[in-house]
């Protein structure tokens, strides 16, 4: 093999690493971008919770709040936090969160809330998957149903939000 053959073999390689190394740069960029526009959402919804509960004064509970919150967004839907592109970002999250060792939801929900319905009896994520997801206002929560990632205000156990196909079918 000529030292020219080399020489351009190497250079290529050198080339196309590079060029992998600016794609993932690139992505991680864009990820944190997304996940920047989703905090801002989720901080102007605590603030729009805190109104809320300022507005009402004493005697504080969860139907109260959820009454007011839903009075404030009667059109709330699938997607105004969970864009699409935040989506994306969060299923991946999920799933690189999901091949850790015991990391697992357990979870059962047959049922889907919509946004502004009632969370029912759901729980939060366990921690491995919490820790993956962008850190949130201490009013919200993620939960698990069934294959849909809900975002919960905690205080008033109502629906804000939802990701369809967040986690993983199961095969039982």
């Amino acid at each position: 093999m000529s030292i020219k053959l080399i020489v351009a073999v190497a250079v290529f390689v050198a080339l196309v690493f590079a060029a992998a190394v600016a794609v993932g740069r690139s992505q991680a960029e864009a990820d944190t971008a997304t996940i920047l526009q989703f905090q801002r959402a989720a901080d102007s919804y605590a603030f729009l919770h805190r109104r809320v509960e300022r507005q009402l004064g004493e005697g504080l509970t969860p139907d109260r709040i959820a009454t007011a919150i839903r009075a404030s967004r009667p059109a709330a839907g699938d997607g105004e936090m969970f864009t699409p592109i935040v989506a994306a970002v969060i299923r991946s999250r999920i799933a690189a969160a999901l091949k850790k060792p015991g990391c697992s939801v357990a979870d059962e929900t047959n049922v889907v809330p919509r946004p502004n319905q009632d969370a029912g009896p759901s729980v939060p994520v366990p921690a491995c998957i919490e820790t993956a997801l962008p850190k949130l206002p201490p009013e919200l929560e993620y939960r698990p149903a069934g294959v849909t990632l809900l975002l919960v205000d905690a205080h008033a156990n109502l629906v804000v939000d939802v990701v369809h196909g967040a986690f993983p079918l199961r095969n039982d």
